[in-house]
């Protein structure tokens, strides 16, 4: 009776393991690293670099009504997502001076920032539109390659968990 027990919580063990991958396996988020050039006449915004990382993307519902759109396309050029941002370009200063409080606004030429925007698995582009709605900056995606390394730890710990059930299931008949 005490060995069923053991098993049965090494079971529920290995059960939650194989849901915590499972979970982690399907919050993706792209960061997208992007730098901004007052100076150009075309082509201000440009990509950095893109990471595909484990996380939630932010829900976006305060956005200003004027400013660049981000969309996330399918194969058909359809926006699966969609949220518009401002270039983050401008400092706020304070200084006190002789008792006295100051400050002002710095504009920035140049800046780099990032957006984190959700992985969908059937997106092949992401575009980027200014407020005319004219596409300033358009790339694709890379496909994700499969982790096989977390197929083969959610594949063995069902197996495992499997193999611990037809054990256990045998064990009370007998």
């Amino acid at each position: 009776m005490k060995k069923n027990k053991i098993m049965l919580i090494i079971c529920m063990i290995l059960a939650l393991l194989c849901t915590f991958f499972a979970a982690a396996e399907a919050n993706k988020v792209w960061i997208v690293s992007l730098h901004y050039d007052s100076a150009k006449t075309t082509n201000k915004i440009t990509m950095n670099e893109m990471v595909l990382k484990y996380g939630y993307a932010p829900d976006m519902k305060l956005q200003p009504e004027k400013g660049y759109r981000l969309d996330v396309l399918d194969d058909k050029n359809n926006a699966m997502y969609s949220f518009k941002f401002e270039i983050p370009d401008k400092i706020f200063t304070d200084i006190t001076e002789e008792n006295k409080t100051k400050g002002g606004v710095i504009v920035l030429n140049q800046t780099d920032f990032a957006v984190v925007v959700p992985y969908y698995p059937n997106s092949i582009k992401i575009a980027v539109y200014d407020e005319m709605n004219k596409q300033v900056l358009g790339f694709n995606v890379n496909k994700e390659e499969k982790n096989i390394f977390n197929v083969l730890i959610i594949s063995s710990i069902t197996i495992l968990m499997l193999i611990i059930l037809i054990l256990i299931l045998r064990k009370n008949k007998k």
